[in-house]
């Protein structure tokens, strides 16, 4: 009876390793450098076709996407930033859309307390921040640029919505189903 004890032994060691990889994989290294982008590259994009009537016109995504958000920031985002897309939508009227994703949700807040800290600092173009609540989302609503801006977090997704006045409300209210739709 001396092959229990190797093999309860052994089992151990494999679910020790199983889980080693498995922190590994999914918390501390989910994407390394140059793995592919499997959201973008399935289509399983986070934002919709169309948006307040307005059908989308261009994606940016992966690497792209990244590049156009931390450049839209001027700055690295920081750790546990995932992903990235930007999406345009045009035709009687104009949006752009910014998705940022991060690895966990404590991410996604931190990051959009950052955002609203800058902008409340007064450097930006736009105006103050004035919380708003849609579909029991906490979201910010601002001016700048000739756009209605919004930005939000659900999950581990935080959106920016530029959008041109008479669809903003609508814009943001389909913006933040979709967005519900994915958690």
């Amino acid at each position: 009876m001396k092959t229990r004890p190797v093999l309860t032994a052994l089992a151990l060691v494999v679910v020790a390793a199983l889980g080693v990889w498995s922190f590994w994989t999914n918390v501390l290294d989910p994407h390394p450098a140059g793995a592919p982008n499997v959201v973008a590259e399935t289509g399983g994009s986070p934002l919709p076709q169309v948006l307040a009537r307005l059908p989308r016109v261009a994606e940016l995504s992966g690497e792209q996407g990244l590049v156009s958000v931390e450049e839209l920031h001027g700055t690295s985002l920081g750790e546990g930033f995932d992903a990235a897309w930007v999406a345009e939508y045009e035709g009687g009227g104009r949006a752009t859309v910014w998705v940022s994703k991060s690895v966990r949700e404590i991410d996604a807040e931190d990051l959009m307390v950052r955002m609203t800290d800058r902008i409340m600092e007064g450097d930006s173009p736009f105006s103050q921040p004035m919380p708003i609540e849609m579909q029991d989302v906490p979201a910010y609503r601002l001016e700048g640029m000739g756009q209605v801006h919004y930005y939000f977090r659900s999950g581990v997704y935080l959106y920016w919505l530029g959008i041109d006045a008479p669809l903003a409300e609508d814009g943001l209210g389909e913006l933040v189903a979709s967005a519900l739709a994915l958690q």
